[in-house]
């Protein structure tokens, strides 16, 4: 039975309402923008690097077990749902400048996909993310049919994440490549294990951030842009799948690496919501904060994240 994965989890939105009344306690405007900011263009970029290539091949697998199905753009979560997450994470947190939190892709098995408990709100063989904090006794979180953040083991999310790298990233049709590493780009050296073109190619394992960022992103910015539009108007948070562009990072979103750097790697993107769709961002003249290297040694400008391969370790 699937039920053996999962662990109890009871009234996770509970003591969440604490959250949306800060919302109407506004402190000092940010004077920066968040490190995880991403202007309109860069996102819609993003998300259409990924519908151009991507998405028809993760549809395509879904295809195989679930004809005329296809694979999702992005999922959407109401923000009491996104708050009890962070509520769940934020105490296994250690030093929030060098602690944070990695989202990892992992995929529903064709004989191990949890219907019957999730209502069959994913389909067996899609990408599904799984969030966590980066420590080694880190609780392991997915969200259910019903927006919840489900308590998972670590057996089960080593299963989801074991089946996104077997027949996700790497799928053949025919002896050919049909799965993600058919859409990266195989002769940018930090597309392979070790950064080497002899090693294997890769795709994206996970997603780190740290943690002061996120909350920077989603606390002080959120209460922020709900100063701008009103009272409680950020209502819900849309994680759209996304992918860098074949040129690559930007030199200002890596400006203490190499520019150009994990070309057509899977990505994600946050939005805020109102009534179910993206609002723009007010950004109000502000610029973002100085990149400077012996500072932010684990998140520069603009990255929204850093890509972890998947020959990482955990």
């Amino acid at each position: 039975m699937i039920n053996r994965h999962f662990l109890n989890n009871k009234a996770v939105l509970a003591a969440v309402v604490f959250f949306t009344l800060v919302n109407t306690l506004w402190g000092q405007s940010p004077a920066t923008l968040p490190y995880m900011f991403l202007n309109d263009a860069r996102t819609t970029n993003r998300q259409l690097a990924f519908g151009n290539h991507k998405l028809k091949v993760l549809s395509d697998i879904i295809k195989e077990t679930s004809p005329g199905k296809n694979h999702p753009r992005k999922y959407v979560y109401p923000i009491v749902s996104f708050d009890a997450l962070i509520n769940l994470i934020e105490p296994e947190i250690g030093d929030p400048k060098n602690d944070g939190m990695r989202v990892y892709f992992g995929a529903f098995t064709t004989n191990n996909c949890p219907a019957d408990l999730l209502n069959g709100w994913a389909l067996p063989n899609q990408v599904v993310l799984i969030f966590a904090a980066k420590n080694t006794a880190a609780n392991f979180y997915v969200f259910d049919t019903f927006n919840a953040p489900l308590k998972i083991t670590a057996a089960y999310k080593d299963e989801l994440i074991n089946n996104y790298l077997a027949n996700i990233v790497t799928h053949k049709v025919g002896g050919a490549e049909k799965g993600l590493l058919s859409t990266i780009d195989v002769n940018a050296t930090e597309n392979h294990e070790g950064e080497s073109l002899g090693n294997p190619p890769l795709d994206t394992k996970h997603i780190y951030y740290t943690w002061e960022h996120f909350k920077e992103y989603f606390r002080t910015e959120r209460d922020y842009q709900n100063k701008q539009y009103a009272p409680g108007y950020t209502d819900g948070v849309e994680i759209g799948f996304a992918a860098i562009p074949s040129t690559g990072l930007a030199t200002d979103e890596h400006p203490c690496k190499n520019d150009g750097r994990f070309k057509k790697r899977l990505h994600i993107v946050f939005n805020f919501c109102h009534q179910g769709k993206p609002f723009k961002f007010k950004t109000n003249g502000r610029e973002f904060h100085p990149s400077d290297c012996s500072k932010h040694p684990l998140y520069l400008s603009g990255d929204n994240g850093q890509l972890c391969p998947y020959s990482c370790n955990n």
